[in-house]
């Protein structure tokens, strides 16, 4: 168990999804919003994009869709079958929230699925899309 100045902090480098959460930096915890937790370090490559309901979204060579939609304010990836949104939960494809309609492919895990240049993604609704 670590203690004292350690206790309760969260590595600086953390992947994808979880870089949204409060990191330590340089000692003072930062409170990132999606907006400023866009990407840290370097990436290689470059960006590139994709289509989510009709709209144009960035992301980055190796970047789940889920990130990349995270990364653009859209956490609302599916819409359950009692009406409710859902987005990404696990990250880590286990839970399935994350679903989309991808390339026309419904039930496609966003958190699993490499983004890549002029993919179609949209909300799947209900079990089938």
């Amino acid at each position: 168990m670590k203690s004292g100045d350690e206790a309760g902090k969260m590595p600086k480098s953390l992947p994808g999804l979880f870089q949204l959460a409060t990191l330590a930096q340089g000692g003072n915890n930062t409170i990132m919003t999606r907006a400023t937790a866009r990407r840290f370090g370097k990436r290689d490559g470059k960006p590139f994009t994709f289509i989510f309901e009709q709209r144009t979204v960035e992301a980055w060579p190796g970047e789940s869709v889920a990130a990349a939609l995270l990364a653009a304010d859209e956490p609302h990836l599916r819409t359950a079958e009692d009406g409710g949104a859902r987005g990404v939960l696990c990250g880590i494809g286990v839970c399935w929230e994350c679903r989309c309609v991808i390339d026309g492919r419904p039930n496609t895990r966003a958190c699993m699925t490499e983004a890549r240049p002029g993919m179609q993604v949209r909300r799947q609704q209900g079990l089938s899309g």
